[in-house]
Protein backbone atom coordinates (compact mmCIF):
# COMPACT_ATOMS: atom_id res chain seq x y z
CA UNK A 1 0.00 0.00 0.00
CA UNK A 2 1.73 3.08 -0.59
CA UNK A 3 1.50 5.91 1.54
CA UNK A 4 -1.08 8.12 -0.66
CA UNK A 5 -3.58 5.19 0.47
CA UNK A 6 -2.61 4.50 3.98
CA UNK A 7 -3.18 8.31 4.67
CA UNK A 8 -6.41 8.15 2.63
CA UNK A 9 -7.28 5.11 5.18
CA UNK A 10 -6.49 6.16 7.69
CA UNK A 11 -8.74 9.33 7.42
CA UNK A 12 -11.53 6.97 6.60
CA UNK A 13 -10.89 5.34 10.00
CA UNK A 14 -10.90 8.94 12.06
CA UNK A 15 -14.16 9.87 9.92
CA UNK A 16 -15.49 6.94 11.50
CA UNK A 17 -14.18 6.81 14.74
CA UNK A 18 -15.48 10.68 14.80
CA UNK A 19 -19.34 9.51 13.54
CA UNK A 20 -19.55 6.96 16.09
CA UNK A 21 -18.44 9.24 19.01
CA UNK A 22 -21.17 11.92 17.48
CA UNK A 23 -23.34 9.19 18.02
CA UNK A 24 -22.98 8.39 21.44
CA UNK A 25 -22.70 4.44 20.78
CA UNK A 26 -26.70 4.26 20.59
CA UNK A 27 -29.21 4.28 23.63
CA UNK A 28 -27.84 1.29 25.49
CA UNK A 29 -28.88 -2.31 26.04
CA UNK A 30 -30.46 -4.73 27.94
CA UNK A 31 -29.78 -8.51 28.53
CA UNK A 32 -32.29 -10.90 30.05
CA UNK A 33 -35.54 -12.19 30.08
CA UNK A 34 -37.81 -10.95 32.43
CA UNK A 35 -41.28 -13.06 32.97
CA UNK A 36 -40.60 -13.79 29.67
CA UNK A 37 -40.09 -10.02 28.61
CA UNK A 38 -37.59 -9.00 26.50
CA UNK A 39 -35.85 -5.75 25.59
CA UNK A 40 -34.23 -4.39 22.44
CA UNK A 41 -33.58 -0.99 23.23
CA UNK A 42 -34.54 1.46 20.92
CA UNK A 43 -34.33 4.40 22.76
CA UNK A 44 -33.91 5.89 26.35
CA UNK A 45 -34.46 8.73 27.95
CA UNK A 46 -34.41 10.70 31.38
CA UNK A 47 -36.50 12.89 33.70
CA UNK A 48 -34.96 14.96 36.49
CA UNK A 49 -37.93 14.96 39.14
CA UNK A 50 -37.07 18.60 41.22
CA UNK A 51 -38.02 19.21 44.89
CA UNK A 52 -40.07 22.46 45.98
CA UNK A 53 -36.72 24.65 45.97
CA UNK A 54 -36.08 23.44 42.40
CA UNK A 55 -33.11 21.42 42.57
CA UNK A 56 -33.02 17.84 41.27
CA UNK A 57 -34.11 15.32 43.53
CA UNK A 58 -33.92 12.62 41.62
CA UNK A 59 -33.53 10.56 37.97
CA UNK A 60 -35.32 8.52 36.24
CA UNK A 61 -34.80 6.50 33.37
CA UNK A 62 -36.59 5.10 30.67
CA UNK A 63 -35.63 2.39 28.29
CA UNK A 64 -38.02 1.81 25.52
CA UNK A 65 -38.67 -1.03 22.58
CA UNK A 66 -39.94 2.17 20.29
CA UNK A 67 -38.14 5.32 19.59
CA UNK A 68 -40.25 8.66 20.26
CA UNK A 69 -41.30 8.46 24.13
CA UNK A 70 -40.00 12.03 25.15
CA UNK A 71 -42.05 13.39 22.04
CA UNK A 72 -45.11 11.48 22.79
CA UNK A 73 -45.11 12.60 26.89
CA UNK A 74 -44.48 16.16 25.74
CA UNK A 75 -48.01 16.09 23.51
CA UNK A 76 -49.23 14.11 26.61
CA UNK A 77 -49.47 11.09 25.15
CA UNK A 78 -47.90 7.16 25.77
CA UNK A 79 -46.99 4.79 23.24
CA UNK A 80 -49.01 1.62 22.87
CA UNK A 81 -47.59 -1.99 22.77
CA UNK A 82 -44.80 -1.07 24.65
CA UNK A 83 -41.77 -2.97 26.86
CA UNK A 84 -39.81 -0.57 29.14
CA UNK A 85 -37.03 -0.62 31.92
CA UNK A 86 -37.51 1.86 34.22
CA UNK A 87 -35.23 3.09 36.96
CA UNK A 88 -35.63 6.13 39.55
CA UNK A 89 -32.59 7.08 41.02
CA UNK A 90 -31.95 9.18 44.50
CA UNK A 91 -29.78 10.09 47.16
CA UNK A 92 -30.58 10.88 50.67
CA UNK A 93 -28.60 12.34 53.84
CA UNK A 94 -29.72 12.65 57.29
CA UNK A 95 -33.31 11.75 56.11
CA UNK A 96 -33.09 14.62 52.99
CA UNK A 97 -32.89 14.20 49.49
CA UNK A 98 -30.33 15.62 47.62
CA UNK A 99 -29.26 15.40 43.99
CA UNK A 100 -27.88 12.12 43.00
CA UNK A 101 -24.10 12.05 41.98
CA UNK A 102 -22.26 9.64 40.05
CA UNK A 103 -21.57 6.60 41.76
CA UNK A 104 -23.48 3.02 42.65
CA UNK A 105 -27.15 3.09 43.43
CA UNK A 106 -28.46 0.08 45.65
CA UNK A 107 -31.39 -1.55 43.61
CA UNK A 108 -34.25 -2.44 46.81
CA UNK A 109 -37.44 -3.24 46.26
CA UNK A 110 -38.72 0.07 48.65
CA UNK A 111 -38.41 -2.21 52.04
CA UNK A 112 -35.43 -0.61 52.47
CA UNK A 113 -33.92 2.90 51.49
CA UNK A 114 -29.97 3.69 51.33
CA UNK A 115 -28.55 6.47 51.19
CA UNK A 116 -27.80 6.16 47.47
CA UNK A 117 -30.63 3.82 46.01
CA UNK A 118 -32.77 2.64 42.70
CA UNK A 119 -36.68 1.81 42.42
CA UNK A 120 -36.26 -0.43 39.14
CA UNK A 121 -39.18 -2.11 37.10
CA UNK A 122 -40.09 -3.98 33.74
CA UNK A 123 -43.42 -3.50 31.95
CA UNK A 124 -45.16 -4.04 28.96
CA UNK A 125 -48.26 -2.43 27.66
CA UNK A 126 -50.92 -3.35 25.32
CA UNK A 127 -52.41 -1.99 22.16
CA UNK A 128 -54.62 0.62 24.75
CA UNK A 129 -51.87 1.29 26.87
CA UNK A 130 -52.68 -0.76 29.35
CA UNK A 131 -50.02 -2.79 31.60
CA UNK A 132 -50.27 -6.26 31.04
CA UNK A 133 -46.80 -7.30 33.20
CA UNK A 134 -45.05 -5.25 35.62
CA UNK A 135 -42.23 -6.65 37.51
CA UNK A 136 -40.38 -4.71 40.33
CA UNK A 137 -36.80 -5.45 41.28
CA UNK A 138 -35.57 -6.83 44.04
CA UNK A 139 -31.79 -5.99 43.88
CA UNK A 140 -28.36 -5.03 42.38
CA UNK A 141 -26.51 -2.21 41.34
CA UNK A 142 -27.22 0.56 39.01
CA UNK A 143 -24.16 2.95 38.28
CA UNK A 144 -24.28 6.08 37.08
CA UNK A 145 -21.53 7.90 35.72
CA UNK A 146 -23.06 11.03 34.53
CA UNK A 147 -25.93 12.73 34.11
CA UNK A 148 -26.17 16.60 32.92
CA UNK A 149 -30.18 17.22 33.34
CA UNK A 150 -30.39 20.20 30.31
CA UNK A 151 -31.30 20.86 26.88
CA UNK A 152 -28.96 18.63 24.93
CA UNK A 153 -27.74 16.44 28.34
CA UNK A 154 -27.41 12.99 28.62
CA UNK A 155 -26.77 10.61 31.50
CA UNK A 156 -25.03 7.35 31.43
CA UNK A 157 -24.39 4.73 33.64
CA UNK A 158 -24.27 0.53 33.74
CA UNK A 159 -26.90 -2.06 35.53
CA UNK A 160 -26.39 -5.19 36.73
CA UNK A 161 -30.18 -6.20 38.92
CA UNK A 162 -32.67 -9.03 39.67
CA UNK A 163 -36.49 -8.87 39.68
CA UNK A 164 -39.43 -9.97 41.29
CA UNK A 165 -39.06 -13.38 43.49
CA UNK A 166 -37.69 -15.52 40.97
CA UNK A 167 -34.21 -13.03 40.88
CA UNK A 168 -34.72 -13.00 37.31
CA UNK A 169 -31.42 -10.88 35.72
CA UNK A 170 -30.82 -8.09 34.08
CA UNK A 171 -27.78 -6.40 32.84
CA UNK A 172 -26.93 -3.01 30.73
CA UNK A 173 -25.78 0.12 29.87
CA UNK A 174 -27.65 3.29 28.78
CA UNK A 175 -26.42 6.67 27.01
CA UNK A 176 -29.93 8.12 28.01
CA UNK A 177 -30.99 11.86 26.56
CA UNK A 178 -32.73 14.29 28.82
CA UNK A 179 -36.46 14.69 28.50
CA UNK A 180 -37.89 17.86 29.70
CA UNK A 181 -41.41 16.42 29.79
CA UNK A 182 -43.82 16.50 32.21
CA UNK A 183 -45.88 13.48 32.07
CA UNK A 184 -49.63 13.16 31.78
CA UNK A 185 -51.57 11.30 34.33
CA UNK A 186 -53.86 10.90 32.25
CA UNK A 187 -51.86 10.46 28.65
CA UNK A 188 -53.65 9.64 25.47
CA UNK A 189 -52.73 6.05 23.51
CA UNK A 190 -50.82 6.52 20.50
Amino acid sequence: MDRSARWSSMWVVAALAAVLAGCGGGPGSFQGNVSGMTLDVKDSLFLAQKNSSGQVAALVLIMTSKAGLCEAMKSGSSLSSLTYFQATLAQTASGQSETPTAGDFTVTNGSSIQPKFALIGMSQTDTTCRSTINVGGAGGTITLSQFKAEAGGTMTGTFDATFGGQSERGTGNFNADFCDAVPSSSPTCQ
